[in-house]
């Protein structure tokens, strides 16, 4: 082979390394990352409870504020609250309805 053929083909193949390095890197940021930021953050928000109406959020907020736990959110018939507090309402509303 040539000399130039030669260079041609480490440029190439400099150009596909760095291709694949800004391709794992995006991967990473996209796919990863957002696991590792719910990971780390516990205030991260999640639904208690789905389709619900307006009159049975508001009862529901009552008994999430006894229980000592804010309500950050009510959208579309969904109740979110800090995924931290997720577990011991949905074990409270359980008991609850066992009642």
């Amino acid at each position: 082979m040539h000399e130039k053929e030669i260079e041609k083909l480490e440029k190439r193949n400099k150009m596909l390394t760095i291709a694949l390095i800004i391709s794992v890197t995006i991967i990473f940021a996209i796919v990863i990352q957002p696991a590792v930021y719910k990971w780390n953050n516990p205030e991260v928000d999640t639904v208690l409870f789905s389709g619900i109406s307006q009159e049975e959020a508001i009862e529901i907020f009552e008994e999430l504020r006894k229980m000592g736990i804010t309500p950050s959110a009510y959208v579309g018939g969904n109740i979110m609250i800090p995924a931290k507090y997720a577990q011991k309402a949905r074990e409270q509303f359980e008991v609850r309805e066992e009642q």
